[in-house]
């Protein structure tokens, strides 16, 4: 939503402009460059070269992209979270999960 919102931002200050008419001649366009300059750039040959077999391809490698990207944020928060955890039970006088021996 944000970037279509973007998009048409976009797309109306730049008209007439040779920014506008390179990357947001319309908004398609303006959404899908947005996606892959702004937040998949390394990712972006392979998009377009995998949207040239078709048009439904497009949203097909793109949320694969946007769903493994999220999956390994949620891993990562995961880990962190089970890391301080941890930490917090070591920390605590008296409670400590580890006996010295």
């Amino acid at each position: 939503m944000v970037v279509y919102v973007f998009a048409l931002i976009l797309r109306q200050v730049t008209v007439g402009y040779g920014v506008g008419t390179q990357y947001f001649s319309n908004v398609p366009q303006a959404v899908n460059n947005l996606l892959l300059y702004g937040i998949i750039p390394s990712q972006r040959d392979l998009v377009d070269a995998t949207s040239t077999v078709g048009a439904w391809m497009w949203p097909v490698i793109v949320f694969f992209f946007f769903f493994v990207s999220i999956t390994i944020m949620y891993m990562l928060v995961g880990v962190l979270v089970d890391v301080m955890r941890v930490t917090s039970q070591t920390e605590k006088p008296g409670d400590a999960p580890f006996e010295s021996v």
